[in-house]
């Protein structure tokens, strides 16, 4: 499976176990794994990692601590939290544990721009009785061009009363 949809998986497991901590009256061991599980997704360096300070060769290795430290913890503090809260420790560590297991870890290559050896060259057009003229840009319409009508008046105001909303957010003095 792509990265992406690890770490998409790692931040609900995360979310799932600190839910579950604010439903326990012993919120120990949910809130320590999600907090576990929510760093280790957001410190990644896939694409939708918040700080992407860990490569991913360690993310693997940290996968398999952390899935198997969340599957002792839940085993051993099953004491210290209710018994909802141990299976979703031990059901996360299991997921976090799969996911270290069927991730594709590499980086996709880049893509670059096509070179002149790969794009076939295009052969010029020969002027016709039907070719129109250039279009002028929007930029250069005069001011007594006639009103827009229908989605495009529509998109002009919505544009406006966005713009307008921005600069009177960021001139606000408070």
């Amino acid at each position: 499976m792509p990265f992406w949809i690890h770490q998409v998986i790692e931040y609900v497991i995360g979310v799932l176990l600190v839910a579950q901590a604010l439903q326990t009256d012993r919120p120990l061991v949910p809130l320590v794994a999600g907090m576990l599980v929510l760093g280790l997704a957001a410190t990644a360096d896939g694409p939708i990692g918040a700080f992407r300070v860990v490569r991913r060769p360690l993310h693997k290795v940290l996968d398999v601590v952390i899935g198997t430290g969340l599957i002792v913890f839940a085993v051993v503090a099953r004491d210290s939290t209710s018994s909802a809260g141990t299976l979703v420790a031990l059901v996360g560590g299991a997921a976090v544990l799969a996911l270290a297991v069927r991730t594709e870890r590499a980086r996709p290559p880049r893509r670059s721009a096509p070179t002149s050896a790969t794009a076939p060259p295009m052969a010029p057009m020969a002027p016709s009785a039907t070719t129109l003229p250039p279009v002028a840009p929007a930029a250069s319409v005069p001011p007594s061009a006639p009103p827009a009508s229908g989605t495009e008046a529509i998109s002009r105001r919505a544009g406006r009363a966005l713009g307008k909303g921005i600069r009177t957010f960021r001139d606000d003095p408070r």
